[in-house]
């Protein structure tokens, strides 16, 4: 028999016992981000003789409406069950997404969610020190999780709706901390023993985000001209050309040749990368062996900008790289540079 999910599963242990049926509910779930896969942890609430019993037992269990301890549900717990009702209806990577949003609530996971107030969800994301497009994902999942709640009369108002997401900030205007030149030599000098750490050369040598790049697609490198487009990125001036440094090049030449995937860079399994699986598994676990984990993903950028002032490149030049908005009208609507100007700004640094 197939429950609905959410409601549980019946299992015949193996062996001989006198109670041999058991019945579990999922108690929480595991995301693997690098896999992109959800894997249930399951809770045993009881074990009986028939399995008439059992189903009888997992009735009751699911009755008010799962059992009389539902109105003690944590905040995890409740994440736990609404995330098995999406596991099969959504992608691998909107369940990393969701991961990703789920770690902005970790210090309330363990409280019990008709317990959350205003003052208790808004102290964790003024405290979080992360973007304002995380914390406006991670708003709309506590949202989610509050309906889910109120809908299982767990609780009766959604609190999650008015967080304030005022106090967050922009990545580009958190202060940042640009690598230095002998951290950069220790990327280089590392890069031919483990060559994912050629994407944060990359990155570091054209300037931009790291979800451009991620996002970038293979039909979008043109190798022979040393450029490659950004067709997708957070605002309108980011949509441009970007050359590739002469040191660089041979990175995208490798990555070109791997796998069938449509972008150009790829993870272990040669599938497209997601911004969270990207800094939770290549940027922490690649960086730390070096000492240079301390540095954040968008410090590749600053750096980028950072090298190119120090050669002197004219800043008309550097906002066309890195995509930031001109500083006046004429340069935003009138200004188009050669691209053999751009490749020889780059290849300054």
């Amino acid at each position: 028999m197939r429950f609905p999910n959410g409601y549980g599963s019946i299992v015949k242990l193996a062996g001989k016992r006198r109670k041999p049926f058991a019945v579990r509910v999922t108690a929480d779930y595991a995301v693997d981000v690098s896999a992109q896969k959800a894997t249930q942890k399951y809770k045993y609430i009881g074990y009986y003789e028939k399995r008439t019993d059992a189903i009888r037992a997992l009735a009751e269990y699911n009755a008010s409406p799962y059992n009389q301890d539902a109105v003690r549900l944590t905040l995890g717990e409740i994440y736990a069950r609404w995330l098995e009702q999406k596991t099969d209806t959504v992608s691998g990577s909107t369940l990393g997404h969701y991961q990703s949003s789920y770690t902005v609530l970790t210090p309330l996971i363990k409280t019990p969610m008709r317990d959350l107030r205003l003052i208790h969800l808004q102290r964790v994301f003024d405290e979080s020190g992360r973007t304002l497009n995380v914390l406006s994902t991670a708003r709309q999942l506590a949202s989610q999780l509050f309906d889910y709640a109120i809908k299982n009369d767990i609780c009766n108002k959604n609190y999650a709706k008015f967080v304030d997401l005022s106090r967050a900030r922009d990545p580009e205007h958190l202060e940042h901390t640009a690598f230095t030149a002998e951290e950069i030599d220790r990327l280089w000098a590392a890069e031919p023993a483990e060559p994912r750490l050629s994407i944060v050369l990359m990155l570091i040598y054209s300037g931009v985000r790291v979800s451009e790049l991620l996002e970038l697609r293979k039909q979008d490198v043109h190798l022979s001209d040393r450029l490659f487009d950004i067709k997708k990125s957070k605002t309108a001036s980011g949509i441009r050309r970007v050359p590739i440094h002469e040191k660089t090049a041979p990175f995208f030449a490798r990555w070109l040749s791997q796998g069938s995937a449509p972008t150009l860079i790829t993870n272990h399994l040669g599938k497209p990368y997601t911004y969270a699986a990207y800094r939770a598994t290549d940027w922490v676990q690649l960086l730390k062996p070096l000492g240079l984990d301390a540095h954040r993903v968008h410090d590749t950028r600053h750096t980028c900008i950072s090298l190119l002032t120090m050669a002197h490149v004219d800043p008309m030049l550097i906002r066309a790289i890195v995509g930031h908005k001109g500083q006046s009208l004429t340069e935003d609507v009138y200004t188009h540079f050669d691209y053999n100007l751009l490749v020889e700004a780059i290849n300054k640094i």
